[in-house]
């Protein structure tokens, strides 16, 4: 969101957020921070302090917080306790996030644009609607980046019918309430306007810097590079990419796989991915590093779940996808064909895909027989990314929303 925002006048910017971290981008002037821990505490000591505004300049320091949130949240990072969720919500149904220091920062910036993503997090959807009903700005204007309000993700399980039903609700809400509503990809938008009657605007991230399109000497073996988390289902997707390495490297070292991440594996997953010769894990890097890396690998793998069960990027569309299209090199996409990133990719030509075991064997074994679909592939990535995402295109859509009386 702030790569949208970044050309508006710094002190025309203010930020409200609710995690521990502290958001530091130069790009506002305000912020005002809800400390979700302390909105916890309140249930039990309502006098607690559970919010306050801060500057750039002057930056509280949290350790002690965001120690506290990654020891509570980081045992239920892997797999949804619904149990948990539903405890969560409940506190902060209880809790005194409804703060003098929030009305007084609300009532004194009196934002005249609300913009905002309407999240899975319903207690975040309810301090959007407070603002709205208190501030009552001139224009309100939502962004939809997951699915939040269908029943597709995930089958089976009681825990989450129950919440998506919780969920829905309040993402109804906020949509009624809504000037416009931003979609992040083609079939977001066209679920979202078909479940309740609008007419969605596309956006996604912008894309500030292409890259030239590489000039193809494959390495050997040949590099395919991934960098981000193995959750839901990605893990398991991996295992299945490395096993297709190990077919094609039967008889001599072709492909390998590198992976950055900072996702913890179970032993006898990480036993299946860390092969030798066939696939290397290595630790999390920053962003600037993981772009660095982008430009010495021959293929990029963009990787969702192949499962029917993990469908929780389904309407998603991840960040990791402009920056590819932006990088200049071949993309290979790997995931379950009803999932919008893989939908988008493959009806662009935009990127190799695969959506089954037998078709990753196939598309390994494609490669490595003939070279020249990489750069032939690099450059249809940079092509769509020009036509689809180029800055001037989509930052001309956003300020026409935003900006439009």
């Amino acid at each position: 969101m702030m790569s949208l925002v970044q050309d508006f006048p710094k002190e025309s910017l203010a930020s409200l957020y609710i995690r521990a971290d502290i958001a530091d981008s130069p790009i506002c002037e305000r912020y005002f921070h809800i400390y979700e821990g302390r909105v916890l505490a309140s249930v039990y000591n309502p006098k607690i302090k559970t919010g306050e505004e801060y500057s750039l300049s002057n930056i509280p320091q949290l350790q002690d917080d965001q120690n506290a949130e990654k020891k509570r949240y980081g045992k239920y990072g892997k797999k949804r306790n619904w149990f948990y969720l539903f405890l969560r919500e409940y506190a902060w149904l209880l809790g005194r996030w409804k703060s003098k220091e929030l009305d007084a920062f609300l009532d004194d910036y009196q934002p005249e644009v609300l913009f905002f993503p309407i999240e899975s997090y319903i207690h975040f959807n309810r301090v959007n609607e407070y603002i709205i009903k208190r501030c009552k700005p001139k224009k309100v204007v939502g962004y939809m980046w997951d699915d939040n309000f269908t029943y597709k993700q995930e089958k089976g399980s009681i825990g989450f019918l129950l919440h998506r039903w919780w969920l829905r609700h309040s993402v109804r809400r906020l949509v009624k309430r809504c000037d416009t509503v931003f979609a992040i990809c083609p079939k977001m938008k066209r679920e979202l306007d078909a479940e309740f009657g609008i007419d969605s605007v596309l956006l996604t991230k912008p894309i500030y810097q292409f890259n030239e399109v590489k000039q193809y000497h494959p390495h050997t073996p040949i590099k395919i590079l991934y960098t981000g988390k193995l959750l839901y289902g990605r893990d398991e997707a991996i295992a299945r990419i490395v096993d297709a390495i190990k077919i094609v490297n039967k008889d001599s070292q072709k492909v390998l796989l590198q992976i950055y991440t900072n996702t913890e594996l179970s032993e006898p997953l990480k036993e299946r991915i860390n092969v030798p010769s066939c696939c290397e894990i290595k630790e999390f890097v920053p962003q600037s590093e993981a772009l660095r890396l982008q430009t010495e690998a021959d293929i990029l793998l963009f990787v969702e779940s192949l499962s029917d069960k993990h469908l929780t990027a389904r309407l998603s569309f991840s960040t990791k996808i402009t920056d590819y299209l932006a990088a200049g090199a071949c993309i290979w996409a790997v995931g379950n064909e009803d999932l919008a990133p893989i939908e988008y990719l493959q009806k662009e030509d935009a990127a190799m895909i695969s959506t089954s075991k037998n078709t990753i064997v196939d598309q390994l074994k494609r490669i490595v027989e003939n070279y020249d679909i990489l750069p032939n592939y690099a450059e249809k990535a940079h092509k769509i990314g020009v036509s689809n995402h180029s800055q001037e295109e989509i930052i001309k859509r956003f300020m026409g929303v935003m900006c439009d009386s």
